[in-house]
């Protein structure tokens, strides 16, 4: 979205599509909720998927959790987690996503850019990959910085924002999959207002991205 003038937060209607596409923290912060964790508090319920939240400590935008079983084994789920550049088939939000060229040893890093709706300026986010594998499971650290690369057009750049994919084996054709994760989206928007909003991303994120898995699990020999 190309705009040079563009007024945030004009008329209700926009800034509630705003907020809600914001919430891809889907984006998913770290541990897994249990029945004795009363910091996290469970905000949807539906099809196997459940999405919590839970207030952060040095900021008034909540962290984001989400959580599913998924009928596949952990590789499956981690090959769709780590083709970056397909993150767009799962993540509705991503217009693009580019894995960066790094000539040094600090990381992988990935370019995604986020396409918002009119009169809202589109986002960028440069995030560092760190990936963790054991037999029994698979973690996926992501942390944005911003010295990496250029701003991606008229975008707003995001630098305060992280997430983590975690997939553990339950058995040989069941994983569970948590996503936790926050973000600061940049922009003169109150935070509560912001957390109303940030419970369907989520869930979408993982919905999408379980279809896809299950979509590419069951046409393997």
């Amino acid at each position: 979205m190309n705009h040079s003038i563009v007024q945030e937060g004009t008329g209700s209607k926009a800034l509630a599509q705003m907020l809600l596409v914001m919430a891809f923290c889907f984006v998913t912060i770290v541990g897994q909720a249990s029945a004795g964790d009363s910091a996290w508090e469970l905000k949807k319920q539906q099809d196997g998927i459940s999405v919590f939240q839970k207030q952060s400590a040095d900021s008034s935008i909540n962290q984001i959790r989400a959580e599913a079983v998924i009928s596949a084994p952990v590789s499956a789920i981690a090959d769709v987690l780590l083709d970056f550049q397909n993150r767009p088939q799962w993540d509705s939000l991503s217009r693009s996503a580019k894995l960066l060229e790094n000539g040094n040893s600090e990381g992988t890093f990935v370019h995604i850019h986020y396409d918002m709706p009119w009169p809202v300026s589109d986002r960028d986010v440069v995030m560092r990959i760190a990936v963790r594998r054991s037999p029994e499971s698979v973690e996926i650290h992501a942390e944005a910085v911003d010295d990496v690369a250029p701003l991606d057009g008229d975008a707003v750049r995001i630098t305060n924002a992280w997430e983590k994919w975690t997939v553990k084996r339950l058995s040989a054709t069941e994983s569970h999959l948590t996503t936790t994760g926050f973000v600061d989206p940049a922009g003169p928007i109150p935070g509560w207002l912001i957390n109303s909003m940030s419970v369907s991303q989520p869930y979408e994120s993982v919905a999408g991205l379980r279809q896809l898995v299950l979509e590419g699990h069951t046409k393997q020999p």
